[in-house]
């Protein structure tokens, strides 16, 4: 019995040996120290990943919360900037400095005008063009310099398609035709497509409206495409076509910039998805059913009555849409 007794009191001494007590929390392990070097090491390791998925995220309605105020401090810093300072001079006396400075600098040639361009009193002023400007380059370089790159390549490809297919002129006055539309198509769906949410409230948050912004778009992509199809399509125009070169220029920029355009305001209207089918439909259509259809035959054949006039009313349809565009636009913009 004495002898069980003993063995009894050395297995619990060297139980509370092995027994670690962690420090921190007070509580008992029966972890070795190599172990707990181990768990110590899996720890830190996981630690920082698990963050990422246990750190609250900002909501939808968190993120609409943080653009009202900052569109309400926008406003305030506007209203404060257009007050006069506290601390500016009485107009009389800024009418008396910039006399001084005029008076003193009539004797030189040329000194006046550098004077009153360094008037500290004259508010700095940004020109609309300036404006624009800086507005039309921003979308730009939005754009990506490899998408103006591909956006080249493929109308130099259409041209290319439309001069070297050995058909006869007038069918590759279509093929062109064709081609330069379904591109336009393809390109204003591409500069439109749907943005990342960071990007959408970075548009929000700009300095530009939204209606501003996407108006440039429109005109720096159309406008990029007119720029490169014009002297491609110089190579493509056949004088036995039966088209004068007014002729031919009209018949295939005036549907370019109508489908560019229906493609633009359907998308904004209706969304991505539902635009291309729509436009791409149209497209398919006119290209199945043509020259079957009579009331079709003035948007393919030259010798028809209404081909010059068709185009006319293209070009006054694609500027109606645009009006209508920028009036519900700008009505649904924010304050």
């Amino acid at each position: 019995m004495k002898g069980n007794r003993k063995q009894g009191r050395e297995a619990e001494q060297a139980d509370e040996r092995e027994t670690v007590r962690d420090p921190a929390d007070g509580e008992t392990s029966s972890l070795t120290e190599a172990e707990e070097a181990e768990l110590a090491l899996l720890e830190g390791s996981w630690s920082g990943r698990l963050e990422r998925f246990t750190a609250p995220e900002p909501a939808r309605e968190d993120t609409a919360r943080l653009i009202a105020r900052v569109r309400e401090r926008l406003r305030e810093e506007t209203a404060a900037s257009a007050e006069p300072a506290s601390a500016a001079p009485p107009p009389e006396t800024i009418a008396a400095l910039r006399s001084d400075r005029r008076s003193a600098a009539s004797g030189r040639p040329g000194a006046s005008e550098r004077a009153t361009e360094a008037d500290p009193f004259a508010a700095p002023r940004v020109t609309p063009g300036r404006r624009w400007a800086r507005l039309l380059r921003s979308q730009w370089h939005g754009y990506g310099t490899r998408s103006w790159l591909l956006t080249g390549l493929a109308l130099l490809a259409a041209g290319a398609a439309a001069y070297g297919s050995g058909a006869p002129p007038e069918r590759q006055w279509t093929i062109w035709l064709y081609g330069i539309t379904m591109l336009v198509i393809a390109v204003i769906g591409y500069a439109f497509r749907p943005r990342d949410e960071g990007t959408e409230l970075l548009e929000q948050l700009g300095q530009y409206s939204v209606l501003e912004q996407t108006l440039a778009r429109l005109a720096i992509v159309t406008g990029f495409q007119l720029a490169v199809a014009l002297p491609v399509s110089a190579f493509v125009y056949r004088g036995e076509s039966g088209l004068s070169v007014t002729a031919f220029t009209i018949g295939w920029t005036a549907p370019m910039l109508f489908l560019a355009v229906l493609g633009f305001v359907l998308i904004q209207w209706a969304g991505i998805r539902l635009a291309f089918t729509g436009i791409l439909a149209l497209w398919a259509f006119t290209l199945a059913a043509g020259e079957r259809l009579a009331w079709m035959r003035w948007f393919l054949l030259a010798d028809e009555p209404g081909f010059v006039t068709g185009r006319l009313w293209l070009l006054g349809a694609a500027a109606v849409l645009l009006a209508l565009y920028a009036g519900t636009a700008g009505r649904r913009e924010p304050v």
